[in-house]
């Protein structure tokens, strides 16, 4: 009887040993995080899923140094305010500096504003602004100042086209730096 008895007792002990390795095994990789997604790292995976919900800001400065600048705001950042009103609106359309400020090598002059809405767009409200710049002024930074106005504003999508070269990013309130890569590769 004894001999059943040990067999059954090494039997036992091996299965406890494998239990505590299989037990040590599952700690440590359930204690082992996944790599959290970085959404500023990896936006390519989400921008075209929300992309039809930013905002977008397209400027163009000519060979001759007409800068003009046009922006759509979906209707989910704009809120109930009236277009001619003193609030948010009303500051996009009295300021351009509202919107963006340029550094460029000579001052460009006060930009005119003109308001389209947009009738069967996703975005509910076009702004085109324009001002004269000078033949062979170069922009040197684009500060867009559309966050500070629209609280509800998450991103805005940025095309900027000169003679010399174009640009297309995003930028992001959860983001630091501007988001280059907007589609996978």
């Amino acid at each position: 009887m004894t001999e059943p008895m040990t067999e059954r007792a090494n039997a036992w002990g091996l299965l406890r040993k494998l239990s505590a390795m299989l037990l040590g095994v599952l700690a440590l990789t359930a204690c082992q995080r996944e790599e959290e997604f970085d959404y500023c790292k990896h936006h390519y995976q989400v921008h075209a899923g929300h992309a039809a919900d930013i905002a977008r800001l397209h400027g163009r400065l000519s060979a001759e140094g007409v800068l003009t600048v046009q922006v759509q705001l979906p209707a989910a950042v704009l809120g109930s305010g009236s277009v001619t009103g003193s609030g948010p609106l009303g500051q996009l359309l009295e300021n351009a500096d509202a919107v963006y400020t340029l550094q460029t090598d000579q001052p460009c002059s006060p930009a005119s504003v003109q308001v389209q809405n947009a009738a069967g767009e996703s975005s509910a409200l076009v702004l085109e602004y324009r001002s004269e710049c000078g033949a062979g002024n170069s922009i040197r930074q684009v500060d867009v100042t559309l966050f500070e106005i629209l609280e509800a504003l998450e991103e805005v999508e940025v095309q900027m086209d000169t003679p010399a070269t174009s640009k297309h990013f995003a930028i992001s309130r959860l983001c630091k730096q501007a988001i280059f890569r907007l589609k996978p590769h």
